[in-house]
């Protein structure tokens, strides 16, 4: 049943071309128009234009702030893919944050530090068979720090003590924990990295916090390398075919589990994409039943 905030979109008819994501128990399908790649991204801060072949220089100044937050947004997507494919919450698994103990501005200098912490990892027993994937987050303050997912690709337990965590990075401070199962770490850590806590108090002896909601897109500045990870991290499976024929593949034979559309304006057009998320546990726990 939906709640009373939470609108019911009409759902994508299954005669409709759709793309499709599938990561971790999650496939996400959108009816956003398909587009042919014109450009191609070289080398030296330059683009071949597919269309002429002609190679040109990037105006990286040129972008406004709301081409920045719509950047920012498609990168946050792309990462909570990656996040939904790779980490479930296992005992192989961990959450650490890194922070610095003096204003750290620079984010040049975060990802020098954090490559530094990666070659003290690895020299690590438990490093040997572990993949990451570090987002970089910045504070009202100004300054910035890091989260980092691990996992030991073995899938035996990873335990690591903050006290080791805290030796490894000794730039500030360090927060080791583990993420439960039943946590969707996606959304779990895609809330830190978008919302922002603009008030905490205590009310009645209980704390709340006041969020704003993605405000923290806004603190992200201009061409912001925002993630980096291991080779073995995987990428979501991404395919273009019939609705019908995605849900047919994938053994989905429930109505979507969230459905929500978002507008933007290309040229004179308003174009309108919905996007539905599927749980894949539906079916599993479907056929739990009928054994």
């Amino acid at each position: 049943m939906k709640s009373k905030n939470e609108k019911a979109y009409d759902a994508i008819p299954k005669s409709a071309m759709v793309k499709a994501y599938q990561y971790g128990k999650t496939v996400e399908i959108t009816d956003a128009p398909v587009t042919r790649q014109v450009i191609q991204v070289m080398s030296g801060h330059r683009y071949k234009d597919l269309r002429s072949g002609v190679v040109k220089d990037m105006h990286r100044h040129s972008q406004t702030r709301s081409d920045n937050i719509k950047s920012i947004k498609a990168t946050m997507a792309k990462l909570r893919r990656m996040i939904g494919a790779n980490f479930h919450g296992g005992l192989n698994e961990l959450w650490v944050t890194l922070t610095y103990g003096t204003l750290m501005r620079d984010t040049s200098i975060v990802y020098r530090d954090f490559k530094i912490f990666m070659q003290r990892v690895r020299r690590q027993a438990w490093g040997t068979s572990i993949e990451y994937l570090a987002v970089i987050e910045p504070q009202a303050s100004g300054s910035w720090h890091l989260h980092v997912l691990f996992k030991r690709t073995d899938k035996s337990r990873l335990y690591v003590p903050n006290s080791m965590m805290e030796q490894l990075w000794p730039h500030g401070f360090t927060s080791t924990k583990r993420l439960k199962q039943t946590d969707n770490v996606a959304a779990y850590l895609m809330a830190y990295l978008t919302d922002l806590v603009i008030d905490e108090q205590y009310i009645k002896g209980k704390k709340t916090k006041q969020i704003a909601k993605g405000a923290r897109l806004y603190l992200y500045p201009t061409h912001t390398r925002l993630y980096r990870c291991s080779r073995g991290i995987k990428q979501p499976i991404v395919e273009h075919d019939y609705k019908s024929k995605v849900l047919a593949r994938n053994k989905i034979h429930h109505d979507a589990d969230r459905r929500y559309k978002r507008s933007y304006q290309h040229d004179d057009r308003k174009i309108t994409i919905t996007t539905e998320f599927y749980s894949l546990r539906k079916g599993e726990e479907g056929n739990e039943k009928n054994d």
